[in-house]
């Protein structure tokens, strides 16, 4: 499959959240270097880098990151960003 757009990725994913909150699921989605716009619509996040997970965060009010596993206070809001620190 082509790449889509930023615009149908957020599309998509803000119908995704929608139906989690509104059935109380989880649902994982797997995106490549996601834009911020994209990104700030997950409440959980699991970056991996060769197979390894390299942070797992949990973002409490929006726009805030906490990184649990390196312990750091501040993640970029783009988790492309962030993976180019390690």
């Amino acid at each position: 499959m082509d790449e889509i757009s930023t615009a149908a990725t957020y599309d998509i994913v803000k119908s995704h959240r929608s139906m989690a909150k509104s059935l109380t699921k989880t649902i994982v989605i797997a995106l490549l270097h996601p834009s911020p716009k994209v990104f700030d619509q997950f409440d959980d996040v699991m970056i991996m880098n060769e197979g390894s997970t390299t942070a797992l965060t949990a973002r409490f009010p929006p726009q805030q990151h906490q990184n649990v596993v390196h312990g750091a206070a501040n993640i970029p809001r783009n988790p492309s960003d962030y993976a180019a620190l390690f």
